[in-house]
């Protein structure tokens, strides 16, 4: 095999030899394609016959900094493919992989800057991908870019999650909202236990961090069913469908294939969601009553209002978002008066705190106690209905194994 130089690079470059494939991603409670991560692919020579691996030139490009080129010219396909993109679904994330260089001079802001010019592809349909290597090594620029470009509407993945790196810090100090939990841990999902509970904990982090999560590689109908059955969100890989040219991806798009739903996952996470919230607000009472949380008035007066607002937590927030799909089962709008009413109770003990009034606070904990297990109840019995109604809609169909 011959060994790839710099000049090869160039010279590919100056013959429009790239071309970018799309890899679609399909969201676990739809079982839609709900974005594409915009993969490089190089076709050496006149014919266009002999495909380079992408891991044969990307680390020659990387080490030499050649990569920042090879990203601007993957923003002026991307800009040219967009509107084709677009018009096939506006509600598409496009996720494209961006290195180090691409941050130092404002390469990537300018990048940006030319796609919004032309008016091709919106910030807001944009994910940029940065491996976690490279997140845990980031200079100043690289962090000063990503809060503007967060600020521009663009969104940032953590990629690669769990290949070594110690990326908790990462998590807290930069602007993901996602994580793509790597391919080397989804693979393993459904044969090994060590591997299943560090996904599922992974998952479960990024819930509580408000961030999204996706699973790559998942390459069987069984390593799918268990990202979805742990909470994942989105998912990619050669079982849905492998990188697809342009006319390829938008035609497999049109044909509104639809991959098995497992809402098992979301449910858990909603019912997590709830226990986290009782666990905090009781923490923070028992902490004012004994004197070692803050508890001015007018701190709890914002808190308060807070607390009282059952759409502002995040049981409540999915009940506002993708629950929505359930409203019309009696078993989702049984949740509104005992969740309603467990926020009123979760107001009344933080105020009795703050004015050291122990009086009905034995009974109101109670009543709380109980609103908590009325809550969970409701969500046990709309997984079962959910469930119940899928199996029966299902009659053994499914999608997925499509390929190139």
């Amino acid at each position: 095999m011959k060994e790839i130089t710099l000049h090869d690079l160039k010279d590919a470059l100056d013959r429009n030899e790239f071309q970018l494939y799309y890899q679609p991603k399909v969201s676990f409670q739809t079982g839609a394609i709900v974005g594409a991560e915009a993969l490089i692919r190089w076709y050496e020579g006149h014919s266009g016959n002999n495909i380079i691996n992408p891991g044969e030139f990307i680390p020659l490009a990387e080490r030499t900094g050649f990569v920042s080129i090879l990203t601007e010219r993957i923003f002026d396909l991307l800009g040219k493919d967009a509107p084709l993109l677009m018009a096939q679904d506006p509600n598409l994330k496009i996720a494209v992989n961006v290195s180090p260089h691409d941050f130092k001079k404002n390469r990537i802001v300018n990048y940006m800057e030319q796609l919004e010019a032309k008016k091709t592809l919106a910030p807001t349909s944009l994910q940029l991908e940065i491996t976690e290597e490279t997140a845990t090594t980031a200079s100043d620029e690289l962090v000063a870019v990503m809060m503007a470009l967060t600020e521009y509407g663009v969104l940032f993945s953590l990629d690669d999650f769990g290949t070594g790196y110690s990326s908790l810090d990462v998590l807290s100090r930069l602007p993901f909202s996602e994580i793509k939990i790597d391919q080397s841990l989804v693979r393993q999902v459904s044969s090994n236990p060590k591997a299943k509970s560090i996904v599922s904990a992974t998952i479960r982090m990024a819930h509580r961090l408000n961030m999204h999560t996706v699973g790559e590689g998942v390459e069987t109908e069984t390593a799918f069913r268990d990202m979805a059955f742990a909470g994942c969100e989105i998912t990619q890989g050669y079982w849905i469908s492998r990188p697809l040219p342009l006319a390829d991806f938008l035609e497999f798009v049109a044909l509104g294939h639809r991959w098995p739903t497992n809402v098992a996952g979301v449910l858990f996470q909603a019912q997590m969601d709830h226990i986290q919230w009782r666990h905090d607000l009781v923490d923070l009472y028992h902490g004012i009553a004994d004197g070692v949380a803050a508890g001015s008035a007018e701190v709890t007066a914002d808190l308060t209002r807070k607390i009282s607002d059952h759409h502002a937590c995040r049981l409540g927030m999915w009940c506002d978002g993708n629950a929505r799909a359930y409203a019309s089962l009696r078993e989702f709008t049984a949740l509104e008066a005992p969740h309603r009413r467990f926020h009123e109770i979760g107001a009344r003990l933080i105020e009795k705190a703050v004015r050291h009034d122990t009086g009905e606070c034995k009974d109101l904990l109670h009543e709380f106690s109980q609103l908590s297990t009325d809550i969970l109840n409701c969500l046990h019995s709309l997984e079962d209905v959910i469930h119940r109604s899928s199996r029966a809609a299902a009659g053994g169909k499914g999608a997925g194994a499509a390929s190139a």
